[in-house]
Formats: C-alpha cells, structure tokens, sequence
C-alpha cells in the first residue's frame, strides 16, 4: 500500500508540472527497485497461507461474513420442509437451493470488479453458489449410492464452479474448482469400484481382490494428482522460489499455481496413504512396510521436484507422507516390540525431526534467488571513458577545464576574488554535473521459468 501511495504522488507532481516526464520515470523506477517488502514466505508459513486469499481481513468484513452466514442459515431453517416426499417439489426445492444460488452469485458478478476485499467476498459468493448448485441437482435427481446419475451431478457441479472461476480468477474459485473436481473424482471411483468389485464396499474381501482394490486406489488417485500438477502448471510455470512479481495478475496467477500444487501434493499423499490402508480379510491387503515404502517414494519424488523446480508448495506434502510413512513403520513393528515408551520417543524424534528439516529447507528455498550476472545484458553501449588527466606539479594552478562548444561565456562575480574560479572543485563533486543524477533502474532479477515444471 505505502508503494501505491508513492507512485499516486508522483503522478500528481507530474501532473502538476512540479517535475517531467524523465524524473517521474526515475523515481517510479528507483520506487520499484529499493528494498521490497520481504515475502511472506520467508516469514511465517502461517503469513504465507493467510497471504493467499489477499489482503488481511479487516473486522467489517469480518462481521460481514459471519452475519451472511446466519443470514444464510436462517434460509435453509426456514425454507426446510419437515416431510420427505417421494416426488422432489420443484418449487421447494427453487426455493431453498436456486434461489441462494442466483442471489451468491450475483453478489459476486458485482463485487469481483471492486476493491481486493470485495473480490475477496466475490470468491466466497461464487462458492456458496457452487455448493448450491449442488444442493439443487442433488435434490431433483436424487441418485443412489452407486448410481452413474451421482456422477452427472457431480459434473453439473463441475461446470458450475468452472463457470464462477472463468467470471472471477480469484484463489477461493481455484479452490472451489478443485473442490469440485475431488468431488467428481470421489463418486466416479466410488462407483467403478462397485462395477468391478461388486455393489458393497466391505472388509469381507478374498487377498486378491483387495490386492486389486489396493492397486486401484493408488493409480486412480495418482491419476488425479497429476492432472492436479498440469492443471498447476498452465495456471503458473515460475517457480516459487522467484522474486515476487510487481504486477497484480501474475501475483493473482502465482498465488492460485501455488494452491493448485498444494492440493495435487495433497492428493498424491492420500493417493498412496488410501491405497495402502485398504484391507480384506486377512487384514491389510498389501504388508505394511510396502504401503510405507510407497509413501517414502511418493514423498521423495515431491521433495525432489520442490527442490528441483523451486516448487514451494509441494514441501508440505512431501513432509506429510514422510511423518505419516514413519509413523506407521514406528505403530507397525515399534510397539509390538519396544513397547509404548519407546515407540513415543520415536515418534516425537520424528515429529521434531521432520517439522526442523522442512523448515530448513523452505528457508532455503524461499530465499534463493537467480544471482545478478544472469539477468539479460542491456542493449546500451558503456559510455566512453575518458582520458587520463596529468596532474599539475605541487603549488602550480590547476588548468581550467575547456567550456562546451555551444555554452556561453561565464560572467565573473563579484563575489568571486579574480582567479579562484580557474580551480575546479575537487574531491567527489568532479563527477557530478548539474542536471545529471545517478541512474537508479537496475535490471529486474531474471524469474525462474521451467517448462518441466509440475
């Protein structure tokens, strides 16, 4: 905010002719190089992840938000119908899901426009919206627990949230996209599960079968985290670890990358971490310590692009399936043989462990910069040097520099006692010239681009 404040002014001292057009570029250019804020980044993850959804809440908006939110509750309480009928009421059911729809999302078409708190509210519209289109297919196709008709609701969805997230590129729409998409990928393996392994989802399941389901589960998963990573990569390919761009919509863009690779992370753990707890008769369908080794894997392979690429958002995750893989290696064979005491110590050793390594590294990483020499050489020729001057021997006066060609004679001043304007100043005032001010723009750090980024 301070920076806007600057620039505001200095396009009114423009405006106002108090300077010219080359000094107002200067001071916009010596505006935007002096020492930018520190990211919050590199300050607190907690900053980091408030840092996402804009500026901070302030105590309206606050106020705003809780009271909409009773507001809303007081509609569904209301408009509950206390009997279930057969047939789904059209006009009910309009009444309770389309019409919070319509109303969220047009209070988000007119606040998507404003200020970063109204887009802010904007994105949290177009989700309650979304949940509500939900809620109305939901209620008038009524499908079954395995029914493909859950699946058509839950593309509906999908489109719906695709809809709100073209109209308002915001962070909370990125989430709710991916919400959706989680939603439409739980029902369809729901679903196909019940199509290849039967109608019920029991424990009651030979080894083979629950083998199987175990190998599903993980590839299906797999599957949607790395659809997660490419959706991440077309929304932002620059490293996380690149300096913080001055333009808002590729702020805008890096923020939602990161949150998008976030939510891949995330579901390539669980991927791994479901597909390793299934179970059948006989208990786990796969040995624990290949469940964990698959997790190792998974995490490893997070890590190493997250170092790689500098993809900071992939460091969480990567951290998570290590503790949980450790974890479950300390429960599986620890315990049994150690005893709880034991088995505790190891796992506050692994807690403490993990949370100081990832800590480390995210330092590390967030402070990594591309050094000064790489960024792209200036197109401008050096100025000319000039040629060395003899000095004078000790106690003769010093020559007088030769005026300019087009410059007029100088007129003696009163003043000035005949022959002490022949010595030039010495000491740093010979390089300075009236007119002529030290260049502050300097050559933005080169962002880190990576085509191969996940």
């Amino acid at each position: 905010m301070a920076e806007h404040r600057v620039l505001e002014r200095i396009d009114a001292w423009q405006a106002a002719g108090l300077i010219d057009e080359a000094t107002a570029e200067r001071l916009r250019a010596a505006e935007s190089t002096s020492a930018p804020a520190p990211d919050a980044r590199e300050r607190n993850p907690l900053q980091a992840a408030g840092a996402l959804f804009g500026p901070p809440v302030t105590i309206v908006e606050l106020f705003a938000y809780v009271g909409a939110g009773f507001l809303l509750a007081a509609w569904h309480v209301l408009a509950t119908k206390p009997d279930f009928p057969e047939a789904p009421n059209v006009v009910d059911l309009s009444i309770r899901w389309l019409v919070p729809a319509v109303a969220f999302a047009v209070i988000g078409l007119i606040g998507r426009s404003g200020s970063p708190q109204m887009g802010r509210a904007a994105g949290v519209a177009f989700a309650i919206a979304t949940i509500h289109v939900y809620g109305l297919f939901e209620g008038l196709l009524r499908p079954g627990y395995l029914d493909v008709t859950e699946i058509g609701v839950a593309g509906l969805t999908v489109l719906a949230a695709l809809a709100f997230r073209r109209l308002h590129p915001s962070v909370l729409t990125q989430l709710t996209l991916l919400g959706a998409l989680l939603l439409l990928a739980t029902v369809a393996f729901r679903w196909l599960s019940g199509v290849v392994f039967g109608g019920t989802d029991t424990f009651d399941r030979p080894p083979s079968e629950a083998t199987a389901k175990a190998f599903l589960t993980m590839a299906w998963w797999l599957i949607w985290a790395v659809g997660f990573g490419l959706l991440a990569r077309q929304e932002w390919r620059i490293g996380d670890d690149a300096p913080p761009s001055s333009n808002p919509a590729e702020d805008a863009r890096a923020r939602r990358g990161r949150v998008t690779r976030l939510i891949a992370g995330l579901t390539a753990i669980f991927a791994v971490t479901a597909g390793a707890m299934v179970s059948g008769n006989d208990g786990r369908a796969l040995p624990a310590w290949l469940g964990d080794v698959a997790i190792l894997a998974v995490s490893g392979v997070l890590l190493a692009i997250a170092i790689r690429f500098g993809a900071l958002a992939y460091l969480l995750p990567a951290a998570l399936g290590l503790i949980i893989a450790l974890t479950d290696l300390n429960t599986q064979y620890v315990v049994e043989r150690t005893g709880i005491g034991v088995a505790l110590v190891i796992e506050g050793l692994i807690l403490i462990g993990t949370g100081f390594v990832a800590d480390r590294l995210r330092r590390v990483m967030a402070r990594r910069r591309l050094p000064p020499s790489e960024a792209p050489p200036t197109t401008e020729p050096p100025p000319p040097a000039e040629p060395p001057r003899s000095e004078p021997p000790s106690g003769e006066p010093r020559p007088a520099a030769p005026p300019p060609a087009d410059a007029p004679p100088a007129e003696p001043s009163a003043a000035t006692p005949p022959g002490s304007g022949d010595v030039p100043p010495e000491g740093p005032a010979d390089a300075v010239r009236l007119g002529d001010a030290p260049s502050t723009e300097a050559p933005s750090p080169k962002r880190r681009r990576s085509r191969d980024l996940p």
